[in-house]
């Protein structure tokens, strides 16, 4: 692999934004269906917009 400066900084993001948004659900949600389900939400998204980062899969 060959990672510069912004792809650092754009793992360093995802990661963040992530996170804060699961906390924030955690902390904010207290049905446990719509908790499960908006963390399911944040985990796919993440996972999506990590893969086409990587390998470009909409292109």
């Amino acid at each position: 692999m060959n990672w510069g400066l912004e792809d650092v900084v754009a793992a360093a993001m995802l990661l963040s934004v992530a996170g804060i948004g699961v906390v924030l659900v955690r902390r904010h949600v207290h049905g446990r269906r719509q908790r499960v389900a908006l963390i399911a939400l944040i985990v796919l998204a993440f996972l999506v917009v990590w893969a086409e980062l990587a390998v470009g899969i909409f292109h």
